[in-house]
C-alpha cells in the first residue's frame, strides 16, 4: 500500500503446452491412372503427338500426299484435346516392310507418341503393327486392305476402309456376271496387298464357276512384263 493506494504487481509466466491443431489444407486432387498399356504424360504447354505414316516419295507419292492432306484437314478441324494442341509427326513409310519397320521403331522409341495414323500400304502396316503391339501404340490405317492386317489377333490394328475379302469378291462377281468373263489370269506384285487380293479374287471367281488359268507374281519396280504376259 503506497499513499493510500494498493499496488498489485502481475507477473506473466509463459508455459509451452503441446496442442494438436488440425489445419485444413487445400490439396489438388490427382487422378491416379494404372494402365497396363502405359501412360503418356503431356506437360503444360506441350503437344499431343500423333504419328502419320504414308508414302511421300516414289511412284505412289500422289496417293500418300493425298492421305497426308486429308490428315492435315482433320488436324485443322480438331486442333486440340482438352486444351492441349495436337501435333502431327509425318513420316514416309515407303510402302515397304523395311520402310514401315524403320518408322515404327522410331515412333516406338518416342515416349510422347500416343497413336499412329497409318500405314498406307499393307506391306508396310503389317510388319510395323508387330512393333506397335509391343509398344502399345494403337494404329488406324486409312488404306491397308490385306485381310491378314486385322486378322492376326493384335490389339493395336484398326482401319477405316474395306478389306480385300470385300473388294476381291466384288471384282470376281463383276468379271463373271457383268463382263461375262469365264477365264482369268492372276498377276500380283508379291506384296501382302497384291497377292492377298488376287487370292481372294481367285477363290470367289472359282466359286462362281470361273476358271483361273494362271497365278503369276512380278517384282515391284519392274518395268518389263513381257515374260509373264507371254506366259
Amino acid at each position: 500500500e503506497v499513499a493510500g493506494e494498493t499496488v498489485v504487481k502481475k507477473e506473466v509466466i509463459e508455459v509451452e503446452v503441446p496442442v494438436e491443431v488440425e489445419v485444413p489444407v487445400e490439396v489438388e486432387s490427382v487422378l491416379v491412372v494404372n494402365d497396363p498399356w502405359g501412360i503418356v504424360t503431356v506437360a503444360p504447354g506441350d503437344t499431343i503427338k500423333i504419328g502419320l505414316v504414308t508414302v511421300l516419295t516414289g511412284d505412289l507419292a500422289n496417293l500418300g500426299i493425298d492421305i497426308r492432306n486429308g490428315a492435315e484437314l482433320a488436324f485443322d478441324e480438331f486442333p486440340d484435346v482438352k486444351g492441349f494442341a495436337v501435333e502431327m509427326l509425318d513420316e514416309d513409310g515407303q510402302c515397304s516392310g523395311e520402310g514401315g519397320t524403320a518408322v515404327a521403331n522410331k515412333f516406338a522409341a518416342n515416349p510422347e507418341v500416343v497413336a499412329v495414323v497409318g500405314h498406307m500400304c499393307s506391306g508396310s502396316s503389317e510388319p510395323a503393327s508387330v512393333i506397335y503391339e509391343r509398344a502399345h501404340i494403337p494404329m488406324v490405317s486409312p488404306s491397308s486392305t490385306a485381310v491378314s492386317f486385322t486378322a492376326r489377333g493384335l490389339d493395336v490394328t484398326n482401319r477405316v476402309c474395306w478389306n480385300d475379302r470385300i473388294q476381291g469378291t466384288a471384282a470376281a462377281d463383276f468379271a463373271l456376271n457383268t463382263l461375262g468373263a469365264t477365264k482369268a489370269a492372276m498377276i500380283h506384285d508379291q506384296s501382302s496387298y497384291g497377292e492377298g487380293l488376287v487370292q481372294v479374287f481367285q477363290g470367289a471367281f472359282e466359286e462362281l464357276g470361273g476358271e483361273v488359268t494362271a497365278f503369276e507374281g512380278v517384282t515391284v519396280g519392274d518395268k518389263d512384263f513381257r515374260a509373264v504376259l507371254t506366259t
